[in-house]
């Protein structure tokens, strides 16, 4: 079995930092057996980047492309690898326009459909996995791997819990009866993506000046058939009950318009049934010296 070298290129900014955790995880538990270079379209940016980048996928045994927006140089890319005959995977997150993409992939539709699920689950333990199956594929190994995880799609999160608790068990350990409470909403791809650490800086200082806070992650947009419950259900099911707000103010740490994070309802009505004030986050993916 030769060693697998897999080249993946990505704009989503939650990727790189579980793809990475998950080689070194299994070459810590197998051995030096994945070889991997990763690069964002940040990198691609920067000079230098592309070529060595380009080198190392002409030589993979199989190159991944996950994008949310453009890639810069994405057509010579596209070009150089089919010219190489390096196997290509090229997609959107679940909310992307695959269609348009999905043509310039040259892996065959079964393996599609497999490592699509795996990227766009996301996670470390469906990264290690998807590094196995590729290892099977494309470097002749025999892994044993485990298929696609579906993950939480919205849940609480606290750095304090190691897993997602529900309502009740969360407002026993960390809603404080006659403070006030502040609601976060994010993205379920930085609680996936491990891309935690500003939330959790958020949530330190709301709790430094002696306030509740109830961070609850989901994906946006309704999506029935993948299990997505969108905003209005969080908003029902976490910031109310009983009809009443069990929060007095929500920081919205989404990257998007809140109209996007809904089905079949406007912002304004689903925000007027909430009925708190909502502050809006800024929120970048560039330095602070980039940002200023």
């Amino acid at each position: 079995m030769a060693k697998l070298k897999v080249a993946f290129v990505t704009t989503i900014p939650t990727d790189a930092v579980p793809f990475i955790s998950a080689v070194n995880s299994v070459n810590e538990r197998l051995g030096d057996v994945v070889e991997a270079k990763i690069q964002t379209g940040g990198d691609f940016r920067a000079l230098g980047k592309l070529e060595d980048f380009i080198q190392f996928a002409q030589k993979s045994h199989v190159t991944l492309v996950h994008l949310m927006g453009d890639l810069p140089e994405f057509d010579l890319l596209v070009s150089t690898l089919k010219s190489a005959r390096v196997p290509l995977f090229v997609s959107t997150s679940f909310f992307g326009q695959n269609a348009k993409f999905k043509g310039y992939s040259t892996v065959t539709a079964e393996d599609y459909k497999e490592i699509f699920k795996y990227l766009n689950y996301g996670g470390k333990k469906n990264i290690e996995n998807l590094l196995l199956y590729l290892a099977n594929r494309f470097a002749g190994a025999n892994y044993e791997i485990k298929p696609p995880e579906r993950p939480p799609w919205e849940g609480i999160y606290h750095p304090e819990f190691a897993h997602s608790p529900t309502f009740e068990e969360y407002a026993a350990k960390k809603i404080a009866p006659g403070r006030p409470t502040v609601g976060i909403w994010f993205h379920q791809t930085q609680w996936q993506g491990e891309n935690t650490n500003f939330v959790n800086q958020l949530i330190a200082e709301i709790e430094r000046q002696g306030a509740n806070v109830l961070p609850v992650f989901f994906t946006g947009a309704k999506n029935e058939a993948l299990g997505m419950r969108g905003l209005e259900w969080v908003i029902e099911n976490y910031f109310m009950k009983n009809g009443k707000p069990v929060v007095d103010v929500v920081i919205s740490a989404l990257a998007f318009s809140l109209s996007t994070s809904l089905f079949g309802a406007t912002a304004v009505e689903v925000l007027k049934k909430l009925g708190v004030p909502i502050i809006k986050a800024i929120l970048t993916c560039n330095t602070c010296d980039e940002w200023r």
